[in-house]
């Protein structure tokens, strides 16, 4: 398969007929800032008052809200979870949280060990996960589905991503590249199938650019270090008490802010740029059951200027405008996906399958494991 998006490929006669008979279809996320806020600010303040517990309930709302804002030819997504169920899955991972680093304070002698098992454990805890959220969802009333296994998630999730940091990241477009096929290619669409072939070159090029971009950002920071550290020192900011004198302090400031947001711009860029590109390079190659294609054309500058500005404007606002950025960001990938059906959606059959573990999906979030964007 062509590593070009699908997008590109656009223009025989044949092409334009099969689009005319079946039209790109676009996602829509139909949510505001200001009714998430309500729902926000409710789960914020309910969770409070019950020390957590109503935590799962939030978690509930919040995913019905995106799913149900989310639409694609007319119909949205829906989310089925229930809360109690969410609830003793998170009470399951706190006690076992609690259980870990009580463990290590008091025997530190066996973390080792405990890590070893962490690593056993966790493909286990992916695919659970995985399929617990999977199987939550549904579209036209058709479930999703996750059928992985074991040893497959132990390569991708486990030790592929380790020899990719051993081999300071010349391993890891393998790494992603498997990690991405054994994610898409095991979820399914009721009786319908997903898959994602792309070759290693794109993510190798993404790379490349990505350590330029990582270098340059780096000797940008190293040379503004320096030229504080010299301003400083004409400062004669040594000594604690010109440190704490109003006259120089606010010369200072703005140094050392600029200093510590350029540090976060320096790491988040690159990852940045290697994320987006290899997330269109999945999507872009995606199908369903064969032949109902997705596109995606995330751009990269934008959306690290929609993540690099939410987190400022979240921090600035201590938090109250995290709904703001959940939403902006939502609707910024959802105007960039597509979908390219080949013949009608209607013809999907929803069929039984295991829901999974919620102790797995709240593990997953207490981890921050996420696959997407």
């Amino acid at each position: 398969m062509s590593d070009q998006p699908i997008f590109q490929n656009m223009g025989t006669q044949s092409e334009t007929t099969s689009l005319e008979q079946n039209p790109v279809l676009d996602v829509k996320f139909t949510g505001t800032a200001k009714e998430y806020f309500g729902i926000w600010i409710v789960n914020i303040l309910l969770s409070i008052i019950t020390l957590g517990i109503y935590s799962a309930w939030a978690k509930v709302r919040r995913k019905r809200y995106f799913n149900g804002n989310t639409w694609i030819a007319g119909h949205n997504f829906e989310y089925h979870a229930n809360p109690v169920s969410i609830l003793k899955g998170r009470i399951i991972v706190f006690v076992l949280f609690v259980a870990y680093n009580v463990t290590v304070n008091l025997a530190p002698e066996i973390a080792g060990i405990l890590a070893l098992l962490f690593a056993i454990v966790l493909p286990w805890f992916i695919n659970k996960g995985l399929s617990f959220n999977a199987r939550m969802t549904s579209y036209r009333n058709i479930r999703f589905g996750f059928e992985g296994k074991y040893w497959k998630a132990l390569l991708t999730m486990v030790i592929l991503p380790f020899v990719g940091f051993l081999s300071l990241g010349l391993l890891l477009p393998i790494a992603t590249k498997q990690q991405a096929k054994y994610v898409y290619s095991n979820h399914s669409f009721g009786d319908a199938k997903f898959d994602t072939q792309f070759s290693l070159k794109p993510l190798y090029k993404a790379l490349f650019v990505s350590a330029l971009l990582l270098i340059g950002s780096i000797l940008v920071i190293g040379g503004f270090f320096a030229a504080t550290t010299g301003i400083l020192a004409v400062l004669d900011t040594i000594s604690e008490e010109t440190l704490t004198d109003p006259a120089n302090i606010f010369v200072i400031l703005p140094f050392i802010v600029i200093f510590y947001l350029g540090m976060l711009f320096t790491f988040i860029l690159p990852y940045i740029y290697y994320s987006v590109r290899s997330f269109n390079l999945a999507i872009n190659h995606l199908t369903l059951d064969g032949k109902h294609k997705f596109g995606c054309n995330v751009k990269v500058l934008e959306y690290a200027w929609i993540i690099i500005s939410n987190l400022i404007v979240t921090l600035l606002t201590l938090g109250l405008m995290a709904p703001w950025a959940h939403v902006r960001k939502m609707k910024y990938l959802a105007a960039h996906f597509f979908i390219l059906p080949d013949g009608s959606l209607d013809e999907f059959v929803d069929r039984e399958r295991s829901e999974g573990n919620v102790t797995s999906s709240e593990f997953m979030d207490l981890e921050g494991i996420d696959f997407g964007l």
